[in-house]
């Protein structure tokens, strides 16, 4: 026969004892507690100075006033090229959350830079940033493609971060 060892709820005492008895009051007594009063300090008396703080340490002290320096006269033209006027986004399509990325349950961020050529439209999508799953990437990519910008001078560069995330 095999001996068995008790287990630890069996090895506990089955009563505990408090570590300190507590009397049992009968009697409601009001207790009031008396603070110090605090007098006020004596104003008569004359308290030590510091001799440091009747002396001005500044007033033998001669200054002389510093000569002004000669500043350039700022020109009126402005310095540099013009800015190019801010030109307004017409389209903006949504990315829409690929069937099987959702079925897959896979989330993340795609940053892409987009070049906009004058006329408005996507010249050329980079991806700056993967979100880790082609699914995400590609329809970010397709949603960028129908960005469109109002006609301009010159090229458009716009970075833009396409989030796809999971109710």
């Amino acid at each position: 026969m095999i001996a068995r060892r008790p287990s630890r709820l069996e090895s506990l005492p089955r009563e505990i004892e408090p570590a300190i008895e507590i009397p049992i009051v009968n009697e409601v007594v009001d207790v009031v507690e008396e603070f110090p009063k605090h007098e006020p300090h004596d104003t008569d008396a004359e308290e030590p100075q510091d001799p440091l703080l009747d002396v001005n340490p500044f007033e033998e002290l001669e200054l002389e006033p510093l000569p002004t320096p000669e500043v350039e006269p700022v020109p009126e033209e402005p310095v540099g090229e013009e800015p190019q006027p801010l030109r307004q986004l017409l389209e903006s399509p949504v990315a829409l959350y690929p069937r099987m990325a959702i079925m897959r349950r896979l989330e993340g961020s795609v940053v892409l830079r987009m070049i906009f050529d004058a006329s408005g439209a996507v010249g050329k999508v980079e991806l700056i940033s993967s979100s880790g799953h082609g699914l995400l990437d590609r329809a970010a990519i397709a949603a960028a493609r129908g960005y469109r910008f109002e006609e301009g001078e010159g090229r458009l560069t716009v970075s833009k971060t396409f989030t796809f995330r999971l109710p």
